[in-house]
């Protein structure tokens, strides 16, 4: 395990700081779409992101009424499609790895 010594607020100095215990700041969904051939979705700084909906089989098979029956889900980490029985993880779609 690397541990790095730096001067933080909360931190005491001459203690490692052991960065693998800290959780990284993920913004989350705010509200999300399917608009075409892309899903889209709008987070809670204000940034849209969007991914082909040819990314997600089960997706783009849907029907457009069952691209429409989304919901956010877990506090914005996640969109849940119940239809479809399959979801898209929003620290994913930001190419960062699953909280857990």
């Amino acid at each position: 395990m690397r541990r790095h010594r730096r001067g933080r607020e909360g931190h005491q100095p001459g203690r490692a700081l052991d960065v693998t215990d800290q959780k990284p700041q993920i913004d989350r969904a705010v509200r999300a779409g399917v608009d075409g051939a892309r899903l889209w979705v709008a987070l809670e700084d204000g940034r849209d992101v969007s991914a082909p909906v040819s990314w997600f089989d089960w997706l783009a098979s849907a029907t457009p009424a069952q691209r429409d029956d989304l919901r956010i889900i877990e506090g914005g980490l996640g969109i849940w499609w119940e239809q479809l029985q399959d979801g898209v993880s929003v620290p994913w779609l930001l190419g960062l790895p699953e909280l857990g």
